[in-house]
């Protein structure tokens, strides 16, 4: 303003232009400058780290246009497609609108890796929920999907799509959940927790443990069971690296609770099966005909098909930095 007033009088037509050219340049641009600043400081999980599947409730990856959910409304099981805000969240103002003074049930949670491995689920009871009574379930200020321990499951690709995780190809799998300790259970499966079954699950157990499990029929591959910790009682972090054909037995899984140390206590040294899973991966259960249902709550699950290890840190930092879990 100061230079406006020391100018010749026959520039003043050219200052004026100058100066007004530039407020009106940065009103059309103040949005997308805006948007742009608060993109940089949301690290979306995917745009880094590509994964073979992804469920959360947040948005991992800026290359994804789908939703986040769709939900079944009980009052007349009414369907609608969930997505997110322009910050990334659960678009919780669309659902409460949806589910006003209802519960509202997820039947699709939509894979945002890009590989149209959605997770369903078209039976209304086993349908796992949102919102109770026209309120989002929370968990630790974040929206989360409520499984009922009883017969609640979503079912996700085919009897092939996670091979990976039984076959011995190196892989890595991370969720964020919360367990209720009331029985033995699935947080995921397509083996459906038998030693007479093919692949792989992850479940939790009465005495506060959580553990990798892989068979090859008969044959234990993989068992790496945790030692007791409370953490899992509340919301927590999980990341597991998988290897089942690694010639030490301790290295075919590699696991840990938020920022704990490793856990590697697997003594099984059978040959990985590289058949087919002998159920669909599910979600809440150890595989479509299981009865291992989970009781407690998911907000995030990514399966990878590499060995993420090198990446552990940073993808850890991400998930606490929008959760904070620990």
């Amino acid at each position: 303003m100061v230079l406006a007033f020391t100018v010749k009088l026959n520039n003043m037509k050219y200052i004026i232009f100058t100066i007004g050219l530039f407020f009106a340049f940065s009103a059309q641009s103040q949005q997308a400058f805006l948007m742009k600043k608060a993109d940089a400081q949301v690290d979306l999980l995917l745009d880094t780290h590509p994964s073979q599947a992804a469920f959360s409730l947040r948005k991992l990856s800026s290359s994804y246009a789908g939703s986040a959910i769709q939900v079944r409304r009980s009052s007349d099981n009414s369907t609608q497609n969930i997505g997110f805000t322009s910050s990334g969240d659960l678009d919780q103002s669309a659902l409460t609108s949806f589910c006003a003074s209802t519960d509202c049930f997820v039947t699709t949670w939509y894979d945002q890796s890009g590989n149209s491995l959605d997770a369903t689920q078209t039976t209304d009871t086993k349908q796992p929920k949102i919102v109770s009574t026209g309120v989002v379930e929370i968990e630790n200020s974040k929206p989360t999907i409520v499984f009922d321990g009883s017969d609640d499951e979503f079912e996700v690709g085919t009897v092939s799509s996670f091979n990976y995780l039984h076959d011995g190809t190196s892989s890595s799998l991370i969720s964020v959940s919360k367990y209720d300790d009331v029985g033995n259970e699935a947080l995921s499966g397509n083996n459906r927790g038998a030693s007479s079954q093919v692949g792989f699950s992850l479940f939790y157990y009465t005495a506060n443990k959580i553990a990798d499990y892989i068979t090859n029929g008969s044959r234990n591959v993989v068992f790496n069971q945790s030692s007791a910790t409370t953490d899992i009682l509340n919301q927590h972090l999980y990341f597991t690296t998988i290897d089942a054909d690694n010639a030490t037995a301790a290295n075919r899984s590699v696991s840990s609770i938020n920022d704990q140390a490793d856990f590697s206590n697997n003594t099984a040294s059978n040959s990985p099966s590289t058949s087919d899973a002998s159920q669909i991966m599910t979600i809440g259960n150890s595989g479509k005909t299981a009865s291992n249902f989970f009781e407690g709550n998911i907000q995030e699950i990514v399966i990878f098909s590499t060995d993420k290890t090198a990446s552990k840190a940073d993808i850890k930092s991400n998930i606490n930095t929008y959760y904070s879990i620990y």
